[in-house]
């Protein structure tokens, strides 16, 4: 679902997985990460960080707070390559 060529779609797949919360999820959100869509990249940002900081052993602010620069930075880097790869 986190591919179909419909954006209700994905974006609905994005908040089920946010919902429930569930570790499993993580590898599939990041590998959407590069979709074309800036709207879809930030949702999954936003629901990573909603798994990750509902992990227990993470769920201190520090690490909340590490992650989410990290997610960050990723979200910035694929923005850039985005835009380089239209560019060219």
């Amino acid at each position: 679902m986190l591919s179909d060529s419909s954006l209700r779609v994905r974006l609905t797949a994005i908040e089920s997985l946010a919902k429930i919360r569930d570790e499993a999820a993580i590898p599939y959100l990041i590998k959407a990460l590069d979709d074309p869509d800036p709207q879809i990249r930030e949702r999954i940002t936003e629901a990573l960080g909603i798994i990750y900081s509902s992990m227990p052993e993470v769920s201190q602010p520090q690490n909340v707070l590490v992650f989410v620069k990290t997610l960050l930075s990723a979200y910035l880097e694929l923005e850039l390559l985005y835009t380089l790869a239209f560019v060219v």
